[in-house]
């Protein structure tokens, strides 16, 4: 009696994913038994389990079948060798997160994505290498429902940057390969802020600005700003230097390089002279025919007729 052979789905090959197989026999068939990763199944002596419904593999297996008939006639082995090749989890984000001074009172969110991946975590840690578990509290992150990390900062009040290194970790879809991703996390210290002072110019108009914004006498500013400074003179006056003061020093004077790096609270003042004035007789065989005034750097010209 020929009994026909029953059919495992999925035929043999490799899958990136657990697999759930199912057998199928032909109407003569009144029982299906099968194994995995064992012997060939037979009716006598009993050896196999007989298949009542589909079930999942999760790693390689091979997986054999025969079907038997009321008679307990035999058909040929059927079998499946179903491979299993779980691809490497991945973690896609980027590598460093700056928190502002200022801190993050209301959850953020920094994008994660995962994929390939049967669990995933988060976790802090003091250095880059990840051995010792961060201490402190002034940053705090977890996973969101969509794999994201929402976190949230204290403000900055001491005098030195801050670090704290994030490790994203995900474990693949077999239970044993794994990824990991190191953000490096850094908080700066509050910026020294100094107060500019500046002082009204007489004979002309000083300007002392940041960058393209012109500064009010009291203006606060981060230390390391970089002022420039402009003079211009009222008529009949011209620039002759400006000065700077640091607290109780003595002002210095700088007739040249209009900047200024601000390391400290500071007063600058611009100091402006009269243009000078000369008197000037034309004469002609010894007899003063016209006097006149002009400027200093005048351009006179004389012709002879």
């Amino acid at each position: 009696v020929v009994v026909t052979v029953p059919t495992i789905t999925p035929a043999t090959g490799t899958y990136s994913t657990a697999q759930t197989v199912s057998i199928t026999a032909g109407e003569d068939a009144a029982m299906i038994l099968y194994t995995t990763d064992g012997p060939d199944p037979s009716y006598e002596p009993l050896l196999g389990n007989e298949y009542t419904a589909p079930f999942d593999v999760t790693a390689t297996t091979t997986v054999k079948a025969i079907a038997l008939d009321d008679e307990g006639n035999a058909s040929g082995v059927a079998a499946s060798v179903i491979t299993i090749e779980y691809p490497v989890p991945t973690i896609t984000a980027e590598s460093s997160l700056i928190i502002p001074t200022a801190g993050v009172e209301e959850e953020e969110t920094f994008n994660v994505a995962w994929a390939n991946v049967s669990d995933k975590e988060v976790k802090l840690y003091e250095d880059a290498d990840c051995q010792t578990a961060f201490s402190g509290s002034w940053f705090q992150a977890d996973l969101d429902l969509n794999g994201n990390v929402y976190y949230i900062a204290d403000a900055n009040k001491t005098e030195a940057d801050r670090t704290v290194y994030m490790q994203l970790y995900a474990l693949g879809l077999d239970g044993v390969k794994d990824a990991t991703k190191v953000v490096t996390v850094t908080q700066k210290a509050p910026v020294a802020q100094y107060t500019v002072t500046i002082e009204d110019a007489e004979n002309g108009i000083l300007v002392v600005k940041n960058g393209e914004t012109a500064l009010v006498s009291g203006a606060q500013v981060d230390a390391g700003t970089t002022l420039t400074i402009e003079c211009t003179p009222d008529a009949g006056y011209k620039y002759q230097n400006w000065q700077y003061k640091v607290g109780e020093n003595a002002w210095v004077t700088k007739s040249t390089g209009m900047t200024y790096d601000v390391t400290s609270d500071v007063s600058i003042r611009a100091n402006f002279v009269v243009i000078p004035t000369y008197t000037i007789a034309w004469s002609v065989n010894g007899e003063v025919v016209k006097t006149e005034n002009l400027v200093e750097g005048a351009t006179v010209t004389v012709e002879n007729t």
